[in-house]
Formats: C-alpha cells, sequence, structure tokens
C-alpha cells in the first residue's frame, strides 16, 4: 500500500501525512527503504542528488520523527536508510542527540547499537498500533 500525492505542488502538511503514513506501513510491515524508494513510492518532487531536496526531505523525516518522540513513539523515520549502509543518514543520528540529549553516540558502533534497539521498538510499537 502506497501513499502517492497528486498534486503537482503538493503541501508540506500533505508531503508529511503521505510520508509518516507510508512509514508507519513499512513499520508494520517490519521493513526499511532508501531515501531515493521513498521518493519513487510516493512520487515525491525529490531527487537525492540534488543537495537541496536532500535537506528538505530530512527537515521532513525530521518533523515526522520529533512528533513520534515528543509523542512517545520510537522515530519512525530511521526506517528511511542510506543505500550505501542501510542505516539513517548523519542527520538522524544528531536529531536523535538534540531529542534526547543523554544519548551517546560517538562511533560507528553506537550508531549501530542505536539503530538495531531502535528500529526494533520501532517494528514492535507498530505492529501493535
Amino acid at each position: 500500500m502506497n501513499y502517492h500525492l497528486n498534486d503537482e505542488y503538493p503541501t508540506v502538511d500533505s508531503t508529511v501525512l503521505a510520508i509518516r503514513n507510508h512509514l508507519r506501513f513499512l513499520a508494520r510491515n517490519r521493513t526499511v527503504t532508501t531515501y531515493s524508494k521513498l521518493i519513487e513510492d510516493l512520487s515525491l518532487p525529490y531527487s537525492t542528488r540534488m543537495g537541496n531536496d536532500r535537506k528538505v526531505l530530512g527537515n521532513l523525516l525530521g518533523q515526522i520523527s520529533t512528533a513520534d518522540v515528543e509523542a512517545h513513539r520510537p522515530p519512525s523515520s530511521i526506517l528511511v536508510v542510506k543505500k550505501s549502509s542501510m542505516k539513517p543518514s548523519f542527520g538522524f543520528f544528531d536529531l536523535m542527540r538534540t531529542l534526547n540529549p543523554h544519548l551517546t553516540i560517538e562511533t560507528p558502533d553506537d550508531e549501530d547499537l542505536i539503530f538495531g534497539r531502535t528500529l526494533a521498538e520501532t517494528f514492535t510499537y507498530w505492529s501493535n498500533h
């Protein structure tokens, strides 16, 4: 099930809603997606090759994760990973540091630990909601 945007110029709110719903669908199916696959699946007007587009998409994902954490849910944007590493981007981990100042992410091993734990929490949470 995919949530497509049909407007030529979708609003930020409708884009965030479509991404959020798609991420919840992915979580319930215990799967991740890449940034480019997310763009393709939702027909988003962005490209991973364009620096500004990556920044805009990252900001939208950040809004979703911020809302999740504020609502005491695991950050669903963890489901969007880089094709090269199959882990979220630096921006995700930076946001997690901001949202949880007690979180220690200093090395790639820390990222792996946080990623594995948070991914499992996300799958479990959305499988039950």
